[in-house]
């Protein structure tokens, strides 16, 4: 990986201009790119979470276009609905191979149903998950304890499930699994959204020893919500990310680990929860959200971020059940490649989303502009040549057209609502 060649105290300004209007006077908009220590990895970027019952067949040269690099399995409330045995497993190693063998989380099952004859959700149970795992040859990257335990008091009508239970049973099958495969990662809680920080508190303070990836997941509306609020809630999403950094580094609060160095994971991520609302789940303001979540959170160091879902589950996917592709789908493969050593971007309009990664002697810039009118933008930058630029809008994605090929020239209009990556090459 080549890196830039600067001072990392010295920065490289990006002058933009503004457009506000055909009689108005043009303000100009500079960005500030400084050289940090970090780098965003290519799993960083394209993380899903993935079931047996979505259609990989009908698309398969979309998503291996895709490339998704991590899946999450079963996803979602699926891993706690139902026992996975060998027929589970026979048609996710057929899936993970068409999918050409992305990194793997399992989900184990820990809620069961009052009324069911016999739940799969003992630590023995858990165990055999790992031996079946060993048996298909599917190489597990990490392991998760059960799916939003938090709501199993609340929708799921349980109360006895408590942050202090859930760490009883987390400690349990690990317990189990580790006799099966002593060098396993598990990952918990998984809670279903920033409203249950409790929950969070409540388990890293009893199991702070034994979890090596604390999650949590992102579902910050219903669907209902105003656009402008929608969009702003991505505050929120960086808000819990150093909430919970605080949290595992303090003694009082993480007694048992605050010393210990661990990951964080996010293991859903979607801007609605509302499954049959396909409102800001299959439209660009999802789209926009989604990629401005997943840069935020891997930028602050987050290491696991899948989102919801690879593929229709009603609102959720990023192709649909009825063969649409979505703009997360536009968006997901416009962040493919976006990896390498992370520049920090500050701009002084912060409405326009911006974010830069240089690799290999290229410089990627992504502009997201979630406002309702375009922006104009100079596109000079110092020590560097402008090779391509190219984004989509909504109706890009309602065409089922191309990506838009802006002309290289020095200045460049953002329009509305739209993803836009510029790609430099060094002088």
């Amino acid at each position: 990986m080549t890196r830039l060649r600067q001072n990392p105290f010295k920065t490289a300004f990006v002058s933009l201009g503004l457009l506000l209007g055909s009689f108005a006077v043009a303000q100009h908009v500079s960005f500030k790119l400084e050289t940090t220590p970090s780098t965003i990895s290519p799993d960083q970027v394209s993380g899903f979470n993935f079931g047996n019952f979505m259609n990989i067949i009908e698309f398969l040269k979309d998503f291996q276009s895709l490339g998704p690099r991590v899946i999450r399995f079963p996803g979602g409330n699926i891993g706690d609905e139902y026992n996975m045995g060998e027929v589970n497993f026979t048609g996710l190693k057929n899936n993970w191979l068409l999918l050409n063998k992305p990194r793997v989380v399992i989900q184990t099952r820990v809620f069961a149903r009052a009324n069911e004859t016999r739940a799969e959700n003992t630590p023995e149970d858990a165990a055999n998950l790992v031996k079946l795992a060993k048996a298909f040859e599917i190489p597990v990257l990490y392991w998760e304890i059960g799916n939003e335990p938090d709501l199993y008091a609340v929708n799921r009508g349980d109360p006895s499930w408590t942050p202090e239970k859930y760490c009883d049973t987390f400690r349990a099958q690990r317990e189990a699994m580790l006799k099966v495969d002593p060098t396993i990662k598990l990952i918990g809680p998984s809670i279903s959204g920033a409203g249950n920080r409790f929950f969070v508190e409540g388990f890293v303070k009893k199991c702070g020893d034994i979890v090596d990836v604390l999650s949590w997941h992102e579902y910050p509306t219903d669907g209902s919500a105003t656009e402008e609020f929608a969009l702003n809630s991505v505050n929120g999403v960086s808000n819990d990310l150093e909430f919970y950094k605080n949290l595992w580094k303090d003694p009082e609060r993480n007694p048992l680990g605050y010393q210990r160095k661990i990951e964080l994971g996010m293991t859903e991520l979607g801007l609605s929860w509302r499954s049959p609302s396909y409102r800001h789940l299959a439209d660009q303001v999802a789209a926009l959200w989604a990629i401005e979540s997943t840069l935020r959170l891997a930028e602050g160091g987050m290491q696991l971020i899948n989102y919801f879902a690879l593929q229709g589950t009603q609102g959720h996917g990023l192709i649909g059940d009825d063969f649409t592709y979505r703009p997360t789908y536009y968006a997901f493969q416009m962040l493919k490649d976006f990896y390498g050593s992370s520049l920090k971007v500050t701009p002084s309009d912060p409405s326009l989303w911006s974010h830069a990664v240089e690799r290999d002697g290229k410089l990627q810039l992504l502009l997201m502009n979630p406002a309702t009118s375009s922006k104009t933008i100079q596109t000079d930058l110092a020590g560097w040549k402008l090779s391509a630029a190219e984004g989509f809008t909504e109706q890009v994605v309602k065409d089922e057209a191309p990506n838009i090929q802006f002309p290289l020239g020095s200045t460049l209009e953002v329009p509305a609502r739209s993803f836009v990556k510029l790609i430099f090459e060094k002088q």
